[in-house]
């Protein structure tokens, strides 16, 4: 067993012990059955620990807070590409609000017509993790809950990039918001749309 696999087991036998365990227990119970789900999230108590894991693709994002982003036991750092016009930006559609499309689009438009191209995986952790390693340059939705968002604002950072939400403030973690998740150098652009 390599050393990662056994930091896992470590942790996973933590959170059995933990009063949480239930809770987690029944989320991951309903991951399981959903064969078209791309990532899994397990959070963990305080600023410790964060983990996403890519299960179709064999990749474990992990960070610690003050200690960086990992992907498969490896740093990884958000892009340092310079030009807007070169940026790969990721966006959720708020698809549980569909009367939110004809405010959401002509902002989608807008920033696609300026970025490179525009992506939609349908996981909010696993694009935050992708802006981490430098897949992507940008990643914006609205309406989040902070379990979608807590744990890839932690690897985000981790990795040098800025998790505010829409009003360029941060994030609160107890409720839902509108999250803005990129590198610090697009900040300023993705900002201007939003507001």
């Amino acid at each position: 067993m390599d050393e990662i696999s056994m930091d896992i087991e470590r942790l996973l036998d933590a959170v059995h012990r933990s009063s949480e365990y239930q809770e987690y227990q029944k989320q991951a119970a309903q991951l399981d059955k959903d064969p078209e789900l791309k990532a899994r999230v397990m959070r963990f108590r305080g600023d410790n620990f964060r983990l996403q894991s890519q299960v179709n693709q064999d990749e474990l994002f992990h960070a610690a807070k003050g200690e960086g982003a990992y992907l498969n036991g490896n740093a990884i750092h958000a892009s340092s590409t310079e030009h807007f016009g070169d940026a790969v930006i990721s966006y959720g559609s708020t698809p549980y609000t569909k009367s939110e499309a004809k405010n959401l689009f002509p902002i989608f438009y807008n920033i696609f017509m300026k970025c490179g191209d525009f992506r939609r995986t349908g996981s909010a952790e696993l694009d935050m993790c992708y802006v981490a390693c430098g897949r992507e340059h940008g990643y914006l939705e609205r309406d989040l809950k902070p379990w979608d968002y807590s744990a890839g604002t932690v690897i985000l950072r981790e990795a040098g990039g800025v998790v505010k939400n829409w009003k360029g403030e941060e994030p609160s973690y107890l409720k839902n918001e509108d999250i803005l998740a990129c590198v610090p150098q697009f900040e300023e652009n993705l900002l201007k749309e939003l507001l």
